[in-house]
């Protein structure tokens, strides 16, 4: 188990990364940003780690496996995401605040619409969290 949330922790942040280093100048950086971990939360390889995680609530001994997997995972993800344009406008213990609140925010979202789809308001939430993430810094 441990061994498919390093890979699905691989991918994602490959995944992140190529994003990331195709916005382009004339892009609102922050904005597209916020799309890009939108859609890296909900594509079916992050699905994986919802679905171990999910399942180690209540395996005391999955939920051993996978504790480091998943911290060294938001470690990573913090760390990735220190390479987005403006995240230099933050004070560290801000930014890393911000990076929790933004990828709580879609990993509950990409559960949830599996069940109930509303994607009118996948797209306020983008635009809600780009204006409270803009005013952050």
């Amino acid at each position: 188990m441990a061994a498919t949330a390093h890979e699905v922790m691989r991918r994602q942040l490959g995944l992140f990364s190529k994003r990331v280093a195709e916005i382009s100048a004339d892009q609102p950086a922050l904005e597209s940003a916020v799309k890009i971990v939108w859609d890296v939360s909900a594509n079916a390889t992050n699905t994986v780690v919802f679905e171990l995680s999910v399942a180690a609530r209540t395996d005391e001994k999955l939920r051993a496996t996978l504790q480091d997997v998943i911290a060294e995972y938001a470690a990573n993800i913090r760390d990735t995401a220190k390479a987005l344009p403006g995240a230099e406008q933050f004070p560290e213990d801000t930014f890393t605040a911000l990076v929790a609140i933004l990828m709580n925010s879609f990993i509950g979202t990409a559960i949830v619409r599996a069940v109930l789809p509303q994607p009118e308001m996948g797209e306020r939430q983008i635009q809600l969290l780009t204006e409270l993430l803009g005013g952050a810094g």
